[in-house]
């Protein structure tokens, strides 16, 4: 009720165009700059450089506007669509876990709510029958300087190593696991993600990001 009365006082418009209705209209959404895989395999859905993106983005992130996580979710599942239907075949009776990356604890607290669980949530909601959200599963022990502070690879590496814990290894064992986050650069988180994952025993790991950032 309460977003559906923002929606009346602050109609929702489309980042690209200014259409009234939806954040990304329907011709604007097919226009979008498309990305794909980097070198170390991570997927992205969309070029982050594109204004309509970026700006969706750090509304998301940054100003609290989480009711986009539902449009930007669904952009997501239907990029995603291909990969996560062999993924759901390859787990066979088992739903695919889905996984945020995590905030740590402090960072959780500033910001109040972690987008990339929310963008997560969204694209499980569009497979419910093949998909299972899970943030229980893996955590951030290490209150890390931001990423996009470090401009090498090696340095974001070097930043993130034993920042992640999967408590519940009996949990993963086997389990096919995809991994969201909402903007890839180097792919350093998703790499320690899938690292500390496959540690635990999950197999296989696919990772992706609404977005793909050059630096």
């Amino acid at each position: 009720m309460f977003q559906q009365l923002l929606d009346i006082i602050f109609p929702r418009r489309c980042f690209a165009c200014h259409t009234v209705g939806r954040y990304f209209c329907l011709e604007c959404s097919a226009n979008l700059a498309r990305a794909g895989s980097n070198e170390l395999g991570h997927l992205a859905a969309f070029d982050y450089d594109q204004p309509a993106i970026k700006k969706a983005i750090w509304k998301l992130k940054y100003s609290g506007i989480t009711s986009l996580a539902d449009e930007l979710g669904a952009l997501l599942a239907e990029h995603l669509l291909e990969e996560m239907i062999e993924l759901a075949l390859y787990a066979g009776r088992e739903r695919v876990l889905v996984v945020p990356v995590p905030l740590s604890r402090a960072r959780r607290r500033r910001r109040g709510y972690n987008q990339s669980a929310l963008l997560a949530r969204a694209l499980v909601k569009r497979m419910p029958d093949k998909l299972e959200y899970r943030d229980d599963l893996i955590f951030k022990i290490k209150d890390t300087p931001a990423q996009v502070s470090l401009s090498r690879r090696a340095e974001r590496l070097r930043n993130l190593r034993g920042a992640f814990r999967a408590p519940r290894p009996e949990r993963l064992a086997g389990r096919a696991v995809l991994i969201i986050d909402d903007v890839i650069t180097t792919g350093a988180t998703l790499s320690e993600m899938a690292k500390t994952l496959k540690t635990a025993g999950a197999d296989p790991i696919l990772t992706a990001a609404l977005a793909h950032r050059e630096i």
